[in-house]
């Protein structure tokens, strides 16, 4: 079956490494988790869920207005209420995490951007896959405010921070974007990844596609 959402859980807090928190991922094949820190630079070093290690996908350092944000995922996470925890260099750290059903294809393209003294930022990447999804980790500096935009589907929020998805797949593959905005002018920042879906979903499809299904 195509990539559906699953499940999300967050913001959890913490002015100690690690941050953890208690997500259960209801019957997702794909976990990824998004971090916020109170820090201009990366400071995040690692993440696991279930003591199982998580791949970074990237981090975006901030500035002196926003602090940096990062993402990481792990596919077939095990199912169940288990615990997300990250590790920092330094400073403090907040974590959400978001699963996905028919999501065993991995990361297929990512990028990131700071953006300054704007009012709205809009994140475009390029997928290599048909039928991708699109999650992105966001933030912005004016400190409240913050609203999805075109190609945003928010699923956990806070004040200036979105952590959401395409909620669709991505078709055909190419350029696609998803953008968050705020009310007064100020720095914004995103770490944007595409995810693709089970190989035998994409060999399904192209069968189709060529009448042999």
């Amino acid at each position: 079956m195509p990539i559906g959402f699953d499940s999300s859980g967050g913001w959890s807090t913490s002015q100690v490494s690690p941050v953890t928190l208690s997500f259960n991922n209801v019957a997702g094949n794909l976990l990824v988790v998004g971090v916020r820190t109170n820090q201009s630079s990366d400071t995040t070093t690692a993440c696991t869920y279930n003591s199982v290690d998580m791949t970074k996908v990237d981090g975006q350092a901030g500035n002196a207005n926003i602090s940096s944000v990062a993402m990481f995922y792990l596919v077939s996470p095990a199912t169940g209420t288990n615990t997300v925890s990250c590790s920092l260099s330094s400073g403090e750290a907040s974590i959400a995490a978001l699963s996905y059903t028919g999501a065993t294809g991995g990361l297929d393209a990512n990028t990131k951007q700071l953006v300054t003294s704007v009012t709205s930022v809009t994140t475009t990447l390029t997928t290599n896959t048909d039928n991708d999804w699109t999650v992105l980790m966001c933030g912005e500096g004016d400190g409240a405010n913050i609203a999805a935009g075109a190609g945003l589907t928010s699923r956990v929020a806070t004040g200036n921070y979105i952590f959401g998805d395409s909620n669709a797949a991505i078709t055909p593959a190419g350029s696609t974007s998803m953008a968050f905005s705020w009310g007064n002018p100020n720095d914004g920042l995103s770490v944007m990844a595409a995810f693709k879906p089970t190989a035998v979903v994409v060999a399904r499809l192209n069968l189709l596609l060529m009448g042999a299904g």
